[in-house]
């Protein structure tokens, strides 16, 4: 439902990945939400296509916003 990738090809020239867990790690169910927020720590600008008003991704687009950080909701 939400896309993070620009392209379906790794680039290792210009591509950064960021993960929450080991690369052995077992599925925890906070690594999305773990993984959301090095995503939006780490942008400069954040365009919003779908966030439901309860979610993730709402709270950190508003906690972007209220430290001056620009968000776009389309």
């Amino acid at each position: 439902r939400a896309a993070r990738l620009w392209r379906y090809n790794f680039d290792p020239d210009v591509d950064l990945v960021l993960s929450p867990l080991r690369p052995d790690a077992k599925y925890l169910p906070a690594a999305n939400q773990t993984r959301d927020e090095l995503v939006f720590a780490l942008s400069d600008r954040v365009e919003v296509v779908f966030a439901s008003e309860s979610g993730n991704t709402r709270r950190l687009a508003d906690r972007m916003q209220a430290v001056g950080r620009p968000v776009e909701w389309h």
